[in-house]
């Protein structure tokens, strides 16, 4: 999906959003240049780089495209950055569209928290996989007894009820009789945080002893890939883009089954 933040010009990205939906609706340059009240001569002028949008065409052109407001600054501020006369113009331009690239690419305030746990709470919940484990699977209608879970992660029975007593302590979980309810299902931890590389690392060991299951239902991907830079900005854009949607489609899931979700994309 063409995704306006991967472009550095705002041409570059109507040829290819264009391009793209010519692939399912045919005249969509025709339907863009009714949007915005001119000639399709006119747009392929803008298309080329001969000519540039006027702000009012813009934000015609946005609304077009169904932009979300986020993604409608972007691409207006892209537009004066192109239209903009002097070099210092671009540059003020130029640094507020770096700027919002910079916020975006903060996984923190792309995927935010519904709380955050005290400190010595985060401690131990990120200290080790059991903890979000359970707590997701206390979500399942199945998986509410320590037994269930004991018995689905292949863990002592004592351990599971310790990680109990924890979630209720903490505030996550509470206990009514034979019924459990989720008070905060949603947590993020910030990439500045301590606790962010021992989060990672027990998520990685435990994908790690999944890996010889050899399960058709298991998806395990490693490799290295030899990319431009630009290219590798894109892939890892895209890896965020599936991040943001993926939270999207799971607030609105019906609780059935846990997965794992773990993500690595880096320079080697």
């Amino acid at each position: 999906m063409i995704n306006v933040y991967s472009f550095k010009d705002y041409a570059t990205y109507l040829n290819a959003i264009l391009h793209e939906r010519d692939q399912s609706t045919r005249g969509s340059r025709k339907a863009l240049a009714e949007a915005m009240g001119c000639q399709s001569a006119y747009v392929s002028h803008i298309l080329s780089g001969r000519n540039h949008l006027s702000l009012e065409q813009a934000d015609a052109a946005s609304r077009f495209l169904n932009h979300g407001e986020e993604e409608r600054h972007y691409f207006l501020l892209q537009v004066q950055h192109d239209r903009a006369g002097t070099t210092a113009l671009r540059k003020y331009f130029r640094l507020q569209l770096e700027t919002l690239l910079g916020q975006r690419e903060l996984v923190q305030t792309r995927l935010r928290s519904e709380t955050q746990l005290a400190p010595d709470q985060q401690a131990r919940y990120y200290s080790h996989w059991i903890y979000p484990a359970i707590h997701m699977l206390l979500m399942l209608k199945d998986h509410q007894t320590a037994e269930a879970v004991a018995r689905r992660l292949k863990l002592d029975i004592d351990e599971v009820q310790d990680a109990f007593r924890f979630l209720e302590q903490s505030g996550l979980v509470r206990f009514e009789g034979k019924k459990t309810a989720v008070n905060l299902a949603l947590l993020h931890l910030p990439a500045t945080s301590p606790l962010i590389r021992p989060h990672h690392t027990t998520w990685r060991l435990h994908a790690a002893e999944r890996i010889g299951a050899g399960r058709s239902d298991h998806l395990h991907y490693s490799g290295a890939l030899a990319l431009s830079r630009s290219d590798g900005q894109k892939i890892r854009s895209i890896f965020l883009e599936a991040l943001e949607r993926t939270k999207a489609v799971a607030q609105d899931s019906r609780e059935e089954d846990v997965f794992a979700l773990a993500m690595d994309f880096y320079p080697i």
